[in-house]
């Protein structure tokens, strides 16, 4: 391609000159030419004596090399009419560009110089793609000049959607919403700060997008799959990988499907489709098994050292009471960080979890867990060392310390950390190790679904989860917790606070420190 920087004006009678012999001097004998000089104007020879408007302008590409090159200086006398086989700048969706200019039948063509840059013979006979449309009087008219096919197809859609709507009386397409109002009002909407950060990025990326092509008041009805593929075309650009790109990608399809809920008065808009990338998806082990599951434990619930503050020691020791409980319910880390002590519901006898994904977060979807007496004791000795309402940190959110502890750990055990590498180890996997083991046990996939709060997809149709089955499901579960705190420090507590009820907390901790209640 070639671009151009910006102009600088030339302008005729500047009085600006310098001086020109106008004799010939020859290459040989010096010769006294004082008086042979003349006052020369560059300005008015350059603009050809006169042409308000004429400016210069710097090259900057190779599409019309053999002819201009990179870094040249391009005179241009906008007053001029030009002809086929000129040289001109042209504007293209807000941006110069300089090429030959070739009038034809169907409009015009801007050719460039370089060879490289001609179009595939094989691709067709034009070198732009348009549509055909039929007029009222019978005629046939021919819009061209897309660059692409896609971009033609969907100015061809819009057509015939301005045209359906004006048959039925729908929605005129002047009141639909611009593509900033409609992010705009997505972006207010969102109460999580974590998403709507996120959102808010990838949202305006895309309004930079469209604005670079001078899209910048675009409509949502305008709005074309060619559009947001200018999206994925920058982030690749900016290597971006491909998982991360669909994650951002999803955001925008989110938003575009919830226009009618911002604006009710566009109820018939259908969005775009939205591109996604194919990725292959790895298949590495995603098991713990308890002999590395009793090696981390072993680090996290060791008792305090000399060099360990009071804080850090409850600090690490929290994480292990949460990475264990993670085994035993199979629950995502994410969803135990935020329990509080009214989720134990007692009298029940099962724990409230509530699910943290964006769609059970949306539903507000709750599940209760059994609360069997290995959770009791996890839970006990959590309120007891707790440093705010919820049981497990101060913010109830995960956060970068406790992936530190667990990274500490596997090291402390010679486990790889590591989510990229074959065998390597993540506080998720746990989930992984839960589901595993329950389904190995012949539970059925009803009954897993319930403990674990996976999707069940279409199998809950034909299977019924009832209290036999899962309480047969989470003692599998257990067992395995019971195997990882064989010989580990945190064995002893735990037996120590068998006995102890939730309503008496505050003694049982007052009693490990051995002050008085």
């Amino acid at each position: 391609m070639l671009k151009l920087t910006e102009p600088v004006p030339l302008r005729p009678h500047s009085k600006n000159y310098c001086l020109l012999a106008t004799v010939a001097v020859p290459a040989g004998d010096a010769r006294d030419i004082e008086s042979e000089l003349e006052e020369f104007d560059f300005n008015e020879y350059l603009t050809g004596g006169g042409s308000d408007g004429t400016f210069m302008i710097r090259a900057d590409g190779d599409s019309m090399e053999v002819e201009i090159f990179h870094d040249d200086l391009i005179i241009v006398n906008p007053n001029l009419q030009p002809v086929r086989g000129n040289k001109v700048v042209a504007s293209i969706n807000g941006s110069y560009t300089v090429k030959i200019f070739s009038p034809c039948r169907n409009g015009l063509h801007l050719v460039a110089a370089n060879k490289k840059y001609h179009p595939d013979s094989k691709a067709g006979k034009f070198w732009s793609w348009g549509f055909d449309i039929r007029l009222e009087s019978g005629k046939r008219r021919r819009e061209n000049g897309f660059a692409s096919r896609a971009l033609a197809e969907s100015a061809a859609a819009r057509v015939k959607l301005a045209e359906k709507n004006k048959r039925f009386e729908l929605t005129d397409w002047k009141s639909f919403p611009l593509v900033r109002e409609l992010f705009q009002k997505r972006i207010e909407s969102v109460s999580e700060h974590a998403e709507k950060v996120r959102s808010e990025r990838v949202l305006n990326v895309l309004l930079d997008c469209l604005a670079e092509k001078g899209l910048k008041d675009l409509r949502i009805n305008e709005l074309t799959t060619a559009h947001i593929n200018l999206y994925t075309e920058r982030r690749q650009r900016e290597n971006v990988k491909d998982e991360t790109l669909n994650r951002e990608l999803r955001i925008v399809r989110a938003t575009l499907n919830q226009a009618a809920n911002f604006f009710p008065n566009v109820e018939n808009f259908v969005a775009p489709k939205v591109r996604f990338l194919k990725v292959d998806k790895s298949r590495r082990e995603r098991i713990v098994h308890s002999v590395g599951a009793k090696a981390i434990l072993f680090y996290l619930l060791k008792p305090q050292t000399e060099e360990e503050s009071e804080k850090i020691y409850f600090s690490r020791r929290r994480a292990g009471l949460l990475f264990l409980l993670s085994a035993v319910t199979g629950a995502r880390p994410g969803e135990l960080i935020s329990l509080k002590e009214e989720d134990i519901l007692t009298d029940l006898k099962v724990l409230k979890i509530t699910g943290k994904k964006t769609r059970f977060r949306t539903a507000k979807t709750v599940r209760y867990f059994p609360l069997i007496e290995i959770v009791r004791r996890i839970l006990t000795e959590a309120i007891s060392i707790r440093a705010s309402k919820f049981i497990f940190n101060q913010r109830g959110t995960l956060t970068a310390t406790y992936y530190d502890q667990i990274k500490a750990a596997c090291a402390a055990a010679g486990i790889v950390y590591s989510r990229k590498i074959a065998g390597g180890l993540i506080p998720y996997d746990l989930r992984h190790t839960a589901t595993t083991l329950i389904m190995q046990s012949g539970t059925d996939f009803e009954t897993a679904a319930s403990v674990t709060g996976q999707s069940r997809h279409t199998l809950w149709y034909y299977t019924h989860a009832n209290n036999e089955s899962i309480y047969r499901a989470v003692s599998i579960l257990e067992n395995f917790a019971y195997d990882c705190l064989e010989k580990t420090s945190a064995d002893k507590l735990l037996v120590e606070n068998k006995e102890a009820d939730f309503e008496k907390v505050d003694s049982v901790w007052t009693k490990k420190k051995g002050a008085k209640p």
